[in-house]
């Protein structure tokens, strides 16, 4: 079994697996990697998305949107109350 090294691309620590691993962990900066082997003997290192990253994403973009929703559904009660009172 052949031992391989490679760096972290995301923050440059040594990285060590066996040929027959499949994923790899970096301890310094906590990123999961795929293994990616190419016909020609190159090694990929490929990032893992987690489901706590794709949530705090998918979260942050529902947020923004419902938050915009809000300030829409806002406006147009105002109006309402300003156009029911005559002051428009």
């Amino acid at each position: 079994m052949k031992l391989i090294e490679k760096r972290c691309p995301n923050c440059g620590a040594a990285l060590s697996f066996s040929e027959n691993d499949d994923k790899v962990y970096c301890e310094y900066c906590n990123m999961n990697y795929d293994i990616k082997k190419e016909d020609n003997n190159n090694i990929d290192l490929v990032k893992v998305e987690t489901f706590g990253k794709i949530f705090a994403s998918y979260f942050i973009i529902s947020s923004a949107l419902s938050f915009f929703f809000f300030l829409i559904v806002l406006a147009l009660i105002l109006f309402v109350i300003l156009k029911m009172a005559n002051v428009l």
